[in-house]
């Protein structure tokens, strides 16, 4: 027997639970979906066992929700969750209960996401799990927002995520390239990731140092010279404005300035 209303979801062990099924049912909501078998309110007859039949069955009802133990293999079992079924109702073509046999036939959306969010992911390995829930929901925000993003563009999966990520950073990229002591090989990373935008701003940049001067409003340390020196520097360098002694320093024309 079935009971419909508004809508059925359909979702895999990564979601059910029984909170999560009572909760949808007070907005007219079905729930079909696998249980993990270390759920506390799973009763230790449900588990798998090597002494249960194969294709043998168990169910479980309550007053909302059915449990369903199928036992598809030797020593295990699968547990399937449903708001939807109340009744022991088997498929006479597969010989299956109708809760397996429903979950089969729309659980193909599940598995292609779960494949997506697997070939391209920004997870990383945590013991907190409000992280890994958050790395979760980017996989499947990029995912969804990729099939929208198909109807008007012709990027790939791959590069329409790499473009996301970058839109993401680029504000945190230009500030780090304006520390001065920045490695090289970062600098140039992050110069390349962020593309001929950077580049327009180099140039900006150039016109810019134009009308800098070299010193100082106020004499400071120099940044290179030992702390025992205790050396005073008057000038500073005209790209990063880091103090500097002469010492510490190369004097160039106003054309090589230029060309910075």
């Amino acid at each position: 027997m079935l009971v419909w209303m508004n809508r059925n979801i359909t979702a895999d062990n990564w979601f059910s639970s029984i909170e999560l099924a009572q909760e949808l049912l007070k907005h007219k909501l079905m729930y079909v979906g696998t249980v993990k078998s270390n759920k506390r309110e799973i009763p230790l007859e449900f588990l798998p066992s090597g002494h249960k039949e194969v294709s043998s069955m168990m169910y479980g009802f309550t007053k909302d929700l059915t449990l369903l133990s199928f036992v598809p293999k030797k020593s295990k079992s699968v547990i399937v969750l449903s708001t939807m079924h109340h009744s022991e109702f088997a498929d006479q073509k597969s010989n299956k209960p109708e809760m397996i046999s429903f979950y089969n036939s729309t659980k193909s959306g599940i598995d292609t996401l779960d494949v997506k969010c697997s070939n391209y992911s920004a997870n990383q390995r945590t013991r907190r799990w409000p992280l890994a829930i958050f790395y979760y929901l980017i996989s499947v925000s990029c995912s969804n927002a990729y099939v929208m993003y198909l109807h008007k563009g012709k990027l790939t999966r791959f590069e329409f995520m790499k473009s996301i990520g970058i839109s993401l950073l680029r504000e945190r990229m230009k500030t780090r390239l304006q520390i001065p002591n920045l490695p090289d090989d970062l600098r140039k990373i992050i110069s390349n990731s962020l593309g001929e935008e950077q580049r327009e701003e180099r140039g900006t940049e150039k016109i810019q140092t134009k009308e800098r001067s070299d010193k100082l409003e106020k004499r400071k340390n120099c940044r290179y010279c030992p702390y025992s020196v205790n050396r005073m520097a008057a000038y500073k360098c005209v790209k990063s404005e880091t103090p500097n002694c002469l010492q510490c320093s190369k004097k160039l024309c106003k054309v090589c300035v230029e060309n910075l």
